[in-house]
C-alpha cells in the first residue's frame, strides 16, 4: 500500500481552557480513538499525556484567565495517531525542560511539575513550536 493510499481520518475540537472541560477533552478524545487498534494501557497513557498537555495550557499559557481556548486536532491513519494541541497563550521555552531529578521529588514529596516529563515518556515523539499566530504541541 502506498503512502497516500492510506485511510485518514481528522477530527478537531475547540474547549474553553478550564479545568473543568478537562473531562470532556478527555471523552472527546476516547470517542475519536474508538475504533482503533490501541489496548486499554495505550489509551490510558494517551489520555493522560492530553489531560497534563492541556492542564499546562490552562494553567501556565493561559494563567488560569477566561476566555482561552484550546484547540485540539487528531489525525489517525493506519499506522498512527497525531495529536496537536493548539493555543494562543503564552509561549514557553519547551527545549530547556529538560529530564526531571526524579529521586529529589521522592525526597522532597513534590507534587507537580512532571507534566512534560510524562508527555514525552508517553508519547513517540513530542514537537513544540510557538508562532505569532500561537503555539502548537504535536
Amino acid at each position: 500500500m502506498g503512502l497516500f493510499s492510506k485511510a485518514v481520518k481528522e477530527s478537531q475540537f475547540s474547549f474553553n481552557a478550564k479545568e473543568e472541560k478537562l473531562n470532556e477533552i478527555k471523552d472527546y478524545v476516547r470517542d475519536t480513538l474508538d475504533d482503533t487498534p490501541f489496548s486499554e494501557k495505550e489509551l490510558t497513557g494517551i489520555l493522560l499525556a492530553i489531560e497534563e498537555a492541556c492542564t499546562n495550557v490552562i494553567r501556565h499559557a493561559y494563567l488560569y484567565a477566561p476566555g482561552g481556548t484550546i484547540r485540539l486536532k487528531i489525525t489517525l491513519s493506519s499506522d498512527r495517531a497525531i495529536f496537536e494541541i493548539i493555543d494562543t497563550g503564552r509561549a514557553f521555552d519547551f527545549d530547556s525542560s529538560g529530564t526531571p531529578d526524579l529521586d529529589r521529588y521522592v525526597e522532597t514529596s513534590r507534587k507537580g511539575g512532571l507534566g512534560l516529563y510524562l508527555i514525552r515518556k508517553i508519547m513517540d515523539d513530542v514537537d513544540y513550536r510557538s508562532h505569532r499566530s500561537g503555539n502548537r504541541l504535536v
